[in-house]
């Protein structure tokens, strides 16, 4: 027997239907139960952002004109509007050359910080750089792990 609210047998009379499963004898659902246990169907919208594209749509051209016209104008807001939209912020840049890790991972941390400071790398660089550095002084520790255990057991 699962528990179905009510106490009784799911074949007994007065126990709700399959389809019913869930809900409470009012018909509300009980806490904790979804009326769309398997969620909304993927890429559904809500109704209200559907109108407010159909709006959009028809209005988006003489939107956009109008706010390159007042760029052009000088307009600073409008100019700023239009270079964000087509010149994102960047999130991070690709490095050109894999600069070589010091064996002493505190050079490395020290290297670093020394070009935040002088601003050759920004602090998200940064951040990600030692992230890598802490990653390639795990993997080197990880190997010499393994090199030990191959040769303790090669003794054995």
């Amino acid at each position: 027997m699962i528990d179905n609210g009510t106490n009784l047998p799911n074949d007994a009379p007065g126990a709700p239907d399959p389809e019913n499963a869930g809900r409470a004898r009012n018909g509300r659902w009980r806490a904790g139960t979804s009326g769309q246990p398997g969620g909304g169907r993927t890429g559904s919208r809500p109704a209200s952002l559907l109108r407010l594209d159909r709006l959009a749509e028809n209005e988006a051209a003489e939107v956009l004109r109008s706010v390159l016209t007042a760029a052009k104008a000088g307009d600073m807001s409008a100019a700023s509007e239009v270079l964000r939209r087509l010149w994102p912020p960047r999130r991070g840049r690709p490095l050109t050359t894999c600069p070589p890790v010091p064996a002493d991972p505190a050079a490395a941390f020290s290297a670093i910080l020394a070009g935040i400071q002088v601003g050759a790398i920004t602090t998200d660089e940064g951040e990600a750089l030692s992230r890598i550095v802490a990653a390639r002084l795990q993997a080197v520790e990880v190997a010499d792990l393994h090199a030990r255990l191959v040769a303790l057991e090669g003794s054995v």
